[in-house]
């Protein structure tokens, strides 16, 4: 009975300090990543604003391949929005929300499955004295209290490392000296799962 009793004191007080720990962690999580890209700012831009490029260097993709996934058309401009559902990477979608030429897109974020968030996914753009470009890519989400604050520990590090892997995949991408451009009717060659549809 007393040892009984010890493990119950034991998980309360685990509890009682996991709890107070997420009262004081902050209620978003914010993640952002850097990269000087050695391309005009108008073509970095271009790149990123239509999202049938997503699919080539996004890090999620590659995570689940068999994933599905559906561009709107148009697929650039507020109101875009690219949706995805698999096994690996569950249902959610990205939709541009508000976009300054040459400067800043910004996207809201909704993931439904396997379990509910939103957050906000915002890319800056800047023009360097060499005519590069530096991107900044920023990811806010809303964190629940207390299970998804507690999270924000294990799932932010990972996240970092994500958005860093995209950003280099991005660089080499637009790097090259013939960096495709998708046509207006079809989706990239190389866009398994991916389709293009209206809204």
């Amino acid at each position: 009975m007393k040892l009984i009793r010890a493990i119950a004191l034991l998980l309360a007080g685990i509890l009682i300090i996991a709890l107070a720990t997420a009262a004081f962690m902050p209620e978003t999580m914010e993640v952002e990543g850097s990269i000087e890209i050695n391309k005009p700012v108008e073509e970095v831009f271009n790149h990123v604003a239509d999202l049938r490029n997503w699919h080539a260097w996004n890090p999620w993709s590659e995570m689940d391949p068999e994933a599905t996934h559906e561009i709107s058309t148009p697929s650039r401009g507020k109101g875009a929005k690219w949706s995805w559902t698999g096994e690996k990477l569950g249902k959610g979608s990205l939709q541009q929300q508000e976009i300054e030429e040459n400067e800043m897109i910004r996207f809201s974020l909704v993931f439904e499955e396997p379990m509910e968030s939103s957050g906000i996914d915002t890319w800056y753009f800047e023009r360097t004295e060499d005519n590069t470009t530096l991107v900044t890519w920023k990811d806010e989400m809303a964190m629940e209290y207390p299970h998804g604050r507690l999270a924000t520990l294990f799932v932010k590090p990972g996240l970092e490392e994500q958005l860093n892997r995209g950003l280099q995949k991005l660089k080499a991408l637009i790097e090259k000296d013939a960096a495709p451009t998708p046509q207006p009717a079809s989706p990239p060659a190389d866009s398994a799962g991916l389709r293009v549809s209206g809204i």
